[in-house]
């Protein structure tokens, strides 16, 4: 870009060069090419020699900034972009600058307000270039932090500005189909239902155009302005608590959801949901949060003490290979255990809830080193479990550990949390069904989890248990809120859903009934709209039996995109029967994919292939590719183990499908997963070598009942493998 003396001033003071900074034209346009140009240490020097007889010049330190946050010199960047903030603090450069200057130095929160106030300085809609560019910095940085809550609102002005950029969709998506982030929080939206009587209709709209550009602080003083008129419309309450979230006033955010859920004109469940979304803003549904510590004891004679732990079967030993090569250098265990609560079942023992035996913490022993003399360390430990952990060392190791040592807190988690996810330990010896192991999580989760539940103090209920909190007879939408909270994070697996069925009958709630959609509405404003006026915590209650294959497509995209498993599965299994032509490519194909990947973790890989082997037929009917189907077939035929047609199969994709490049990018990575190939296309292993079933691609699940075998060690909350599919 070429500079000359009637170019707009690149130092944010609104005046053209010649009269900003008439003897630097020429210089400037030098430094605009090297920076163009990703000259970057020559424009540093450039701008350094400048500033000797310019200090104050704003072109020269807006242009520094440029050059240090695209040299990643990060404290150099926000150094350099305070200065020229205090210097001009009305400057609109200065003022991007510096908000993302912090931003990009993990200091977000300390410049949100500022970047209200320069939104709120520019036409409602109308973002300049700088202020965009500082926006969409910001809610990168919220997303970084995990504050979706806040990310999404921001994601979503930024659209509105930019409806078809691809990488703010990508943004958008990223956030909504998180699986760490609970519904409640991905689909937040403003009370909009006044009554035909209000008298403030105008000023409740104008309030709502104000939060829907961004201009949040006005919209709030409108909705302050409105709130003696909360008794006849508490939508006010909620409206103006999601705007004092946004604008990082947690403290009058809770009150106000407070009163809108104690206010008598408001729906039960509205009044529950708010409740649960406080609770989620404060930490979790039940702020249960315990202390896991790590405890190092001396070892006195190493080899003994390993003598003794090797010979006690409540010791598993577990691989040391991944704690070696340390970024720090410092040596790996020597060996590893799991520790048992009980010794494991021998090998045709029937296997119950309240036989199996659970892991209960992690061991590394060490041997002695120059600076440190041979020690223990032990993990998993909760605040609490200090005394067990002394009993089983003095009688498993004879006293060879010390009972006394560190006391390390690693991190605080949720006691429900870590609770809903059995450890079980089955050993190589005792396999089941299935049908077994559904059962055997069933009977843990109804006989152990809900009595434990039921009377552990949350902090939700004011440090009272759940049943003391029923006795009171004060706090049913707190009990509804917490039961939900279970389900809306861990409900997708049976054994929970059924957990929470058994928590809302011991706890006398009402449960949630059936929503039907009204068909006249859905005909009159489209099924988008009705589907907009229902949060999405309460689609699996939907009933979808009546609606047409266009609605329940619809449906089925918004709940892939937000990861609404229990509605997916549904709206899946009524549209498979459909005729296919009702539906296009794409939602016929997640259809499918949905299907097959439910019926293979659910074990039943007959009637996979047999939805399969319809897939591959429509595709022949439509002169589709059947590619895709053809990598799924592959994959259940290697986890029964059926090597011979695995082998055909996959000569046959090498073949067919030679030329389409998105099967072959799927086949590669399946192969990577199997640990045939190595990361880089090289043969890993001969194909009709002994094969584990596919491994599933790391994804933020939720935590669901699980057990952990010697052949397949994973995390504490590690979530069950899952079934790779292309795409997924």
């Amino acid at each position: 870009m070429s500079l000359d003396g009637y170019s707009p001033c690149p130092g944010g003071r609104g005046k053209k060069i010649r009269f900003c900074c008439p003897d630097l034209v020429k210089e400037l346009g030098q430094l605009d090419s090297m920076i163009e140009n990703n000259q970057l240490e020559a424009a540093s020097s450039l701008v350094e020699t400048l500033q000797k007889t310019h200090p104050d010049c704003a072109c020269l330190l807006g242009s520094l900034c440029a050059i240090r946050r695209s040299q990643g010199k990060m404290e150099e960047y926000l150094d350099v972009a305070t200065r020229f903030f205090e210097k001009e603090p009305d400057n609109i450069t200065a003022r991007t600058q510096y908000i993302c200057a912090k931003a990009d130095n993990g200091m977000v929160r300390d410049v949100f307000d500022l970047l209200i106030d320069t939104i709120e300085k520019e036409e409602a809609g109308k973002l300049s270039g700088m202020t965009f560019g500082a926006l969409f910095t910001v809610t990168i940085a919220f997303m970084a932090e995990g504050d979706f809550f806040l990310a999404i609102p921001l994601i979503k002005l930024l659209r509105s500005m930019q409806p078809d950029s691809v990488e703010l969709n990508q943004m958008f998506f990223r956030c909504v189909t998180n699986r760490e982030c609970p519904i409640l929080l991905k689909d937040v939206h403003f009370k909009m239902a006044v009554p035909a009587d209000f008298p403030e209709t105008e000023k409740f709209k104008e309030a709502m155009q104000l939060a829907a550009t961004g201009h949040w602080k006005q919209s709030r003083a409108l909705f302050q302005e409105l709130l003696p008129l909360a008794d006849q419309y508490a939508g006010i309450l909620y409206n103006l608590a999601l705007l004092s979230f946004w604008l990082l006033d947690d403290e009058t955010g809770f009150e106000l959801l407070d009163r809108y859920a104690k206010d008598t004109t408001v729906e039960p469940e509205d009044a529950m949901e708010a409740i649960l979304l406080k609770n989620y803003l404060s930490g979790t549904p039940w702020q249960d949060e315990v202390t896991d510590l790590a405890l190092v004891r001396t070892v006195t004679n190493f080899d003994e003490c390993l003598e003794h732990l090797l010979s006690n079967p409540r010791c598993i030993p577990i691989p040391t290979d991944q704690f070696r090569n340390r970024p720090d250098g410092s040596p790996p265990p020597l060996k590893a255990f799991m520790i048992l609560s009980r010794n494991p079942l021998a090998g045709g023992e029937e296997v119950t809830w309240e036989n199996v035996p659970m892991m209960s913490w992690t061991m590394f022993l060490y041997g002695k080193q120059t600076d440190r003399e041979a020690r223990a360390e032990i993990y998993d430990v909760r605040e609490g479990e200090e005394d067990a952990v002394n009993e089983f060392l003095a009688d498993v190791c004879k006293g060879l550990i010390a009972s006394e040592g560190e006391s390390t807190p690693i991190r605080s988690e949720s006691w429900t949390r870590n609770a809903i996810v059995p450890r079980m330990y089955l050993g190589k010896q005792n396999s089941l069904t299935n049908d077994q192991m559904a059962t055997l999580e069933n009977d843990w989760v109804l006989k152990s989890f809900c009595p434990n539940w039921l009377n552990h103090k949350l902090g939700t209920l004011n440090n009272r248990t759940p049943l003391e909190a029923l006795a009171a007879g004060d706090a049913q939408l707190e009990l509804c809120a917490a039961v939900t909270g279970l389900e809306d994070l861990y409900g997708v697996a049976k054994p929970i859903a059924r957990a929470c069925d058994e928590l809302r009958r011991q706890l006398n709630l009402p449960v949630p009934g059936p929503i039907t959609l009204d068909a006249k509405a859905i005909a009159e404003k489209g099924i988008s709209a009705v589907l907009g006026s229902i949060p999405m915590l309460r689609w699996k209650r939907i009933s979808l039996d009546g609606l047409d294959s266009k609605s329940l497509s619809v449906i089925l995209e918004t709940a892939l995109l937000f990861s609404l498993t229990d509605t997916i599965l549904h709206a899946a299994t009524i549209l498979v029967d459909r005729p296919s032509d009702d539906m296009r490519v794409e939602i016929r194909t997640s259809v499918f994919d949905t299907l097959v990947r439910a019926c293979a973790e659910a074990g039943d890989l007959a009637k996979a292939e047999e939805l399969i082997a319809k897939a591959c037929a429509e595709a022949e009917l439509r002169n589709l590719s059947d590619g895709h189907w053809n990598l799924l077939d592959l994959q259940m035929k290697l986890i029964t183990g059926n090597m011979q047609e695995a082998q055909a199969l996959m000569q046959h994709v090498m073949t067919a499908h030679q030329s389409e490049q998105g099967v072959m990018a799927e086949l590669t990575q399946l192969m990577m997963d199997l640990g045939l190939l190595n990361p880089d296309g090289t043969p890993r292993a001969v194909p009709g070598a002994a094969a584990a079933a596919p491994v599933a691609p790391p994804a933020a699940e939720k935590p669901s009942a699980g057990l952990w075998t010697p052949d397949a060690p994973q995390a504490d909350n590690a979530a069950p493998s899952k079934l790779w599919t292309p795409g997924s």
